[in-house]
């Protein structure tokens, strides 16, 4: 069994980020992977953030190909985003500038993804978080 949080396991995953929304009082809402880097942009216009593991990164070991890639999608529909490198968690972090999340959400979502990566547990797809969520 390979690992989840390397290169090969998020190509497995379909993984393209990790979603999260604002969820009620202050816990965020999710997580789950979203494996469309487009469907990554309209999470962003929802007001959602999104996380990207460096260890995902797929061509240089760096994150810099997602950054610019989310970049130029967001740049195609005009919405301004705010991309935080978080070099000792290696995560990067993204937001719609004019739909920022509560700070406490966001840091209670970083510390989700520590939690995750530091387990080895996969994290759910959109379709798998959805589901589960649902009544009955």
């Amino acid at each position: 069994m390979s690992r989840l949080w390397t290169p090969d396991g998020a190509v497995r995953a379909r993984a393209a980020g990790i979603v999260f929304s604002p969820g009620p009082a202050t816990t965020p809402d999710g997580p789950y992977t979203v494996a469309d880097p487009t469907a990554l942009v309209d999470k962003l216009a929802q007001g959602c953030w999104v996380i990207y593991p460096h260890e995902w990164s797929i061509e240089d070991g760096e994150d810099q190909h997602w950054r610019s890639r989310l970049s130029r999608l967001c740049l195609t529909r005009s919405w301004d985003i705010l991309i935080q490198v978080q070099k000792r968690m290696s995560l990067t972090v993204a937001f719609s500038t004019a739909l920022v999340p509560p700070v406490d959400q966001l840091t209670l979502s970083v510390s989700a993804v520590t939690a995750y990566r530091e387990k080895d547990l996969p994290i759910p797809t959109e379709h798998e978080f959805l589901t589960r969520r649902s009544p009955g």
